[in-house]
């Protein structure tokens, strides 16, 4: 599993390798070419390739090993009857026995020598005659001796030890042995000097590969077992994996890679029945992605409209209450000015009542002269001259009066809508002053004309007194008119200063608007910026 995951995770670092060459687009291609199975059965491939070899490896050292204790059982039992004959050499050089007693005593026993079973020692003198072997007389000539494929055995041997004093010679034996016609032998051969004699041990080859056979069939069942197993977990794993993965990791990684490119139009197939796997769960992510985007694209749009028409707004919105704001300049100006003249209307509208009281203490003045002249009409004669001067009198108190009626006129005027009742009062009293100062006029004349039309005269005077109580009349009710417009001119002051005061505060509340406008304006421009930005990073998703 860790080979197969090696290499496997070979390819993403290939890929970056290759990335930096300007490759890595190919490599992903080829990368996802190959299906998750494909890989795994790659690297089982390979498992059993390393397993194949592990067994083959393990067998050639198991064979070695072998081989080498072999080896070393001929070289330790070859040294051992070297030692025994030097054992009786010691014993023939101290005395003890002879020679030819020596020589027969070490061949007995080297031919009773056994190791590893049933493999024995054997020795050989330089003239190629048996000195002790297990099988053959000693002293028979085994000069000629040849294996089955012609090889002269014990001159093979001989030759061996005379010329590198110890050494390993192969040959076939000439002996059938576990079913094979001309098994293998390998034998270790010393020189033994003081005697001339070369003393040989032997092993049959064969069964060391019947016995690497035996362990590499056993080893092969339990790396088989193994493999089995593993293999089975892996496929287990790996199907385990692929059913939480939904599909190809390759196929997954390609989905991701466009939801995260911006693409939420990328399809996802499930396999039927799929509602667990991580592909199903990436294609709800797509889905709530794309809700989530679109809704944002909604919104954004709509604010960001919304925001237009609030910048725009505003901006008509401040233009308009600028607007507002100068003319409420101008029109609490304008109040000031009426307020003014509406306050010298009042002062004016005193005057003219005050005028016109002096009128009436003129006209009861005028009531008493005419009630004199009614009293004295029996003297008038006498009393011409009186009579004269009371009609001069009564002449410039028309005058007067006529030059009062002018003023009260001028000062209607003035007042406008409002001293409109007063000019037509005005207008009275002039005509009833000219009236008098044309009767006076008359009565002077009559007087001075002839005193005979006293009686005339008397009823004439008469008459002016009537005229004259209606002038007194007149003036008391234009007296009053003149009281009642200065009381209205004075709320109408009151009023116009209220007016006044509250079209300053709609000043200042318009300019604090207005600056209110600016700021909105100044927070929409920012939202329908903000609105631009949101729409530029969420135009990157495709819906």
């Amino acid at each position: 599993m860790e080979l197969a995951q090696g290499h496997h995770n070979q390819l993403p670092r290939e890929a970056a390798v290759l990335a930096k060459a300007g490759s890595s687009k190919q490599l992903k291609h080829k990368a996802s070419s190959m299906t998750v199975r494909k890989q795994l059965g790659l690297g089982i491939g390979v498992l059993w390739l390393i397993l194949v070899g592990m067994l083959l490896i393990n067998a050639w050292q198991s064979r070695q090993s072998i081989h080498a204790e072999r080896e070393q059982s001929m070289v330790n039992v070859v040294g051992m009857a070297k030692t025994l004959m030097a054992y009786y050499e010691s014993q023939v050089s101290s005395g003890v026995i002879s020679e030819t007693e020596a020589k027969r005593r070490a061949a007995e026993e080297i031919s009773a020598m056994r190791f590893d079973g049933d493999n024995y020692v054997y020795a050989v003198d330089g003239n190629l005659k048996i000195f002790s072997h297990p099988k053959r007389p000693t002293g028979q000539d085994v000069a000629q001796v040849e294996d089955p494929y012609g090889v002269k055995i014990f001159q093979t041997v001989v030759e061996k030890g005379s010329q590198e004093g110890s050494g390993f010679v192969s040959y076939s034996s000439n002996f059938p042995r576990d079913g094979e016609k001309t098994p293998q032998v390998k034998a270790y051969v010393a020189e033994y000097k003081p005697w001339n004699i070369y003393v040989v041990s032997g092993v049959f080859m064969g069964d060391i590969n019947s016995i690497v056979k035996a362990q590499l069939i056993k080893s092969g069942i339990v790396a088989l077992i193994a493999g089995a197993l593993v293999t089975a977990v892996f496929w287990l794993l790996i199907n385990n994996i692929l059913r939480r993965l939904g599909g190809e990791p390759s196929y997954a990684a390609s989905v991701v890679e466009r939801i995260a490119g911006g693409d939420l139009t990328a399809p996802v197939e499930l396999r039927s029945g799929d509602n667990y796997s991580l592909l199903h769960d990436i294609k709800r992510m797509r889905d709530g992605l794309s809700e989530s985007v679109h809704a944002i694209h909604r919104t954004s749009s709509a604010v960001d409209h919304g925001a237009g028409e609030i910048a725009s707004g505003n901006q008509e919105l401040s233009s308009r209450t600028e607007q507002q704001a100068s003319a409420l300049q101008q029109t609490s100006a304008s109040m000031e000015e009426i307020t003014a003249t509406v306050r010298q209307s009042a002062d004016s509208a005193d005057q003219a009542r005050q005028l016109a009281r002096q009128a009436t203490e003129t006209s009861r003045i005028g009531q008493d002269a005419i009630t004199s002249a009614v009293r004295s009409m029996s003297d008038i004669t006498d009393g011409a001259r009186k009579i004269t001067d009371i009609i001069s009198l009564i002449d410039n108190i028309a005058f007067q009066t006529n030059i009062l009626a002018l003023n009260a006129s001028v000062e209607a005027a003035r007042a406008g809508e409002q001293g409109r009742g007063f000019a037509v009062v005005a207008g009275e009293v002039r005509q009833l002053a000219n009236r008098s100062a044309d009767a006076a006029q008359d009565i002077k004349t009559l007087i001075e004309s002839s005193n005979q039309q006293v009686t005339e005269g008397a009823a004439r005077v008469g008459t002016a007194n009537e005229r004259m109580q209606e002038i007194d009349v007149q003036i008391q009710r234009m007296t009053d008119l003149l009281g009642e417009i200065a009381a209205a001119t004075r709320e109408q002051t009151g009023g116009i200063e209220q007016i006044t005061e509250a079209v300053s505060q709609m000043d200042q509340t318009t300019q604090h608007n207005a600056a209110l406008v600016e700021q909105t304006a100044a927070a929409a421009s920012e939202l329908e910026q903000r609105s631009l930005e949101l729409r530029q990073v969420v135009g990157r998703f495709k819906i």
